[in-house]
């Protein structure tokens, strides 16, 4: 190479500057925010994670020089590499600046990487923290420009260039020596990528410098080369021999995803408050009323306007529904009721009597309904409404059945009295098989609500929530049980993509996605409030969690827990017996008064009718913790 070229529109490095700003930009726009930002952020990004990049996130290696903690950082890293690129990009060619610096940034990371893998700091009471370190900047890569300028100097010294290469040899030694100032007083300066970068641009450029002839400068570069590789190795052999690899890459990894589920969580909370709404007055969001006390249950069919309303009061009724024109088509059948308390009759006998559930059978102009007499299973015409069998669904003298599915001729009875499953034939009323559920029955008066049979969506198996409240799965070809979920689920449905999912206090879960739940915290108990809840998702990506404040029926969100609708709750809490989603955006109050039926979408503002709720439930424990960064679960000790 010439000694000195004339200087030349350093075109290269202003690029670079400019590529790294906008990259910073981004990286602004990704963490909500100019800076400075701490690891725990940096960390969702592409920072050098030690662990992670020594081992399988080589990536890592290069996309932590385009990040930067803050503007100050960015500022001192492209000041340096402006007065260093200038000057060097005149006396390189620019693909042989592009490869220090890029080549360079690499070996630097992977220095500091190698150097702080397995980082512990001591308290002054001798308490041991193990550190994840987290670096980023492009400082190293910056060092390898520095340390090729100075090999530049020096070769340009010791041709003797007078005044010339005096003045670069001094150019060259400022921002070494400005770093290695630095890095002594700043504790965070990351040291190692700093020597790793100076020693790999120095070494890199020896070829380039010394030597006239050919031979001497491969024998240069053999050299330069063998002693990257024999540091390299260094460098790396104690990392892949330290036995703690795979637990620090498992620390590491949930630092990651802490962050990124908090970042998340943040986001979700942000972007909810400032979707734009349409909201209605307090009479347009109480919905419509239906005077029919009592309802048990409403059975949706296949048109989304019409439903079928099972009434116990005075009498047992089955009403057919139009929810468009909120007027009664027909009454399909009415039975005699032996009104007492809450439910049924006064004694245990009656327990077991009041429509619970019907299946619609609707080509076949068919349905099977429970409790038109004690335990039993009917089938009635739909045209006529005349019962053509009645069956009871056990011999057993304690019979409830709760709910009923009908699947390729076959009817699926749940029992909450004894927690059982029976089988039948649908078109004789047969029974072919009785299961038992593990778990104890639940014999009360009151309606059944939160119990569901479902069918999942490849039609192989049936996902069951009985009285007892712990979820389970039965595989319709092997017929065995399954649990899913925890104990405690407080109801059970489909979402608009299919999926089942669970509702209990805290969250919801997914059972065929997921293997644990997120607790979500979204609701405040308060004394003589129920806990009636329920979970709508008309569109299944914005799941609504109904439950009851004084005087309202909030929404909350599945996903974050922040109140974004309410409803207004016109009777005493005392007299609901059921809050149930209903199909096409729709949920109903079931009362002693009467019905209720809401459209989800004509609703008051949550967060302004509730706003002391939601700043009592945002200063609750639950809602706090869930923003902090959780510690990793460590297995138990075996002793």
């Amino acid at each position: 190479m010439e000694p000195l070229k004339r200087w030349r529109l350093p075109w290269l490095t202003l690029s670079l500057i400019l590529v790294t700003i906008a990259a910073y930009l981004w990286q602004a726009r990704q963490l909500g925010g100019y800076g400075p930002f701490g690891e725990d952020q940096l960390m969702s990004l592409g920072s050098n994670i030690a662990i992670l990049t020594l081992t399988g996130e080589y990536g890592r290696l290069l996309s932590n020089l385009f990040l930067h903690a803050s503007l100050a950082h960015l500022g001192q890293n492209m000041l340096a590499l402006l007065l260093i690129g200038v000057t060097l990009e005149s006396l390189l060619a620019r693909w042989q600046w592009l490869l220090l610096y890029l080549l360079g940034g690499v070996f630097a990371s992977l220095a500091s990487a190698a150097v702080h893998v397995d980082q512990q700091q001591v308290s002054f009471f001798g308490q041991v923290t193990q550190v994840i370190f987290v670096s980023v900047g492009a400082s190293g890569a910056i060092m390898s420009l520095a340390g090729a300028e100075l090999a530049i100097a020096l070769s340009v010294k010791l041709r003797g260039t007078g005044e010339a290469g005096d003045s670069l040899l001094r150019n060259a030694l400022l921002v070494p020596l400005l770093a290695l100032v630095y890095g002594l007083i700043d504790q965070g300066t990351d040291n190692a990528a700093h020597l790793g970068g100076f020693l790999f641009g120095l070494l890199a450029t020896l070829p380039l410098c010394l030597g006239t002839s050919l031979p001497a400068r491969l024998g240069i570069a053999v050299g330069a080369l063998l002693a990257l590789a024999l540091g390299t190795f260094n460098l790396l052999n104690p990392v892949f021999d330290n036995p703690r690899v795979d637990e620090l890459r498992q620390m590491a990894l949930h630092e990651v995803q802490e962050t990124r589920r908090i970042d998340t969580l943040k986001a979700h909370i942000e972007a909810e408050r400032q979707a734009p709404r349409t909201w209605v007055d307090g009479e347009q969001a109480q919905g419509f009323a239906i005077d029919l006390p009592v309802v048990a249950r409403i059975v949706p069919s296949s048109d989304p306007s019409r439903v079928y309303l099972l009434k116990n009061d005075a009498d047992m009724q089955i009403i057919e529904y139009d929810l468009t024109t909120q007027q009664p088509l027909r009454t399909l059948l009415t039975q005699p009721y032996a009104r007492g308390q809450l439910w049924g009759c006064p004694g245990p006998e009656c327990v077991g009597v009041g429509v619970t559930d019907m299946a619609l059978d609707e080509p076949a102009g068919k349905a099977y309904v429970l409790g038109l007499s004690k335990g039993a299973v009917s089938r009635i015409d739909l045209a006529s409404g005349a019962i053509e069998y009645s069956v009871p669904v056990s011999d057993e003298p304690a019979r409830f059945p709760s709910r009923v599915l009908l699947h390729e001729g076959r009817l699926y009875v749940m029992d909450r009295a004894d927690n059982s499953l029976t089988i039948l034939e649908a078109a004789s009323g047969k029974r072919l098989e009785r299961l038992q559920l593990p778990a104890a029955g639940y014999e009360n008066t009151y309606i059944p609500t939160g119990e569901t049979l479902l069918l999942s969506s490849q039609g192989d198996a049936l996902y069951l929530l009985p009285s007892s409240s712990q979820p389970m799965r039965l595989d319709l070809d092997s017929q065995q049980l399954s649990e899913i979920g925890e104990d405690g689920a407080q109801q059970m449905g489909r979402d608009a993509q299919g999926r089942i999912w669970l509702l209990y206090e805290d969250g919801v879960l997914y059972p065929q996605e997921q293997g644990q739940r997120e607790r979500v915290p979204f609701h405040l108990p308060a004394a003589g409030m129920p806990g009636w809840m329920a979970l709508i998702d008309p569109d299944g990506h914005s799941p609504l969690i109904l439950h009851l404040s004084e005087g309202f029926i909030l929404a909350s969100s599945a996903q974050t827990g922040q109140v974004l609708r309410a409803y207004p709750l016109n009777v005493p809490p005392s007299d609901i017996f059921a809050l149930q989603y209903l199909a096409g955006g729709r949920f109903y109050l079931s009362t002693r008064q009467g019905l209720q039926i809401f459209d989800v979408d004509q609703a008051l503002d949550g967060r302004e009718v509730a706003a002391e709720y939601q700043q009592l439930l945002e200063e609750s424990t639950a809602w706090q913790l869930r923003l902090e960064r959780q510690p990793l679960e460590q297995p138990a000790n075996d002793w």
